[in-house]
């Protein structure tokens, strides 16, 4: 009896240490929003540069965040209004590609804090 009692508690206790372990990897996070400095809370891209900051396309434009507050880059050089469809980083060119649902393809020269609209239009679909 003493047995079986032993045995029950070393197979309890092996599960609960067990499913312990298989969440102990499991990282906190934080959940960002527009009270945080996101310019929207519809995010549609997201890339990181070589400095380690993240980028964000939303529909209300480009942000950056660095680990603790967002920076929306608002219109430099040939601005970029609204929505954002994809963004990536350009490691030759130290910039970030943009492309935009209706306004065309930008580059934003990150050192320079400068956008070049690269596309004027987007293709027309007929």
């Amino acid at each position: 009896m003493i047995e079986i009692v032993f045995r029950r508690l070393f197979i309890s206790t092996f599960f609960i240490v067990l499913n312990i372990s298989a969440f102990s990897h499991l990282m906190p996070y934080r959940q960002y929003t527009v009270k945080d400095g996101l310019p929207s809370s519809n995010i549609y891209s997201i890339t990181q540069d070589s400095t380690g900051f993240i980028w964000l396309g939303t529909d209300n434009g480009l942000c950056r965040f660095d680990g603790y507050e967002f920076l929306k880059i608002d219109e430099v050089g040939e601005g970029i209004y609204g929505y954002i469809s994809t963004i990536a980083f350009d490691v030759n060119e130290n910039s970030i590609v943009i492309g935009t649902g209706f306004d065309g393809i930008f580059e934003y020269k990150i050192n320079k804090n400068e956008i070049v609209k690269i596309i004027h239009e987007p293709p027309h679909l007929t």
